[in-house]
């Protein structure tokens, strides 16, 4: 997933001939590994909660 967002970055950045960013290329997968922590965070929280006991 991480790779998939890289490379819509490059290919904007390239789209549109503008260089490639170090900070991008540090923000995009921090960003995507910090929305994927969430998701899985609440999912395993509401899947916890739903296990017999």
């Amino acid at each position: 997933m991480v790779v998939f967002a890289l490379l819509a970055v490059a290919l904007a950045d390239d789209a549109s001939g503008t260089p490639t960013h170090l900070l991008l290329l540090l923000a995009v997968p921090l960003a995507v590994f910090g929305v994927l922590g969430i998701l899985l965070g609440r999912y395993c929280a509401a899947r916890a909660l739903r296990l017999p006991r």
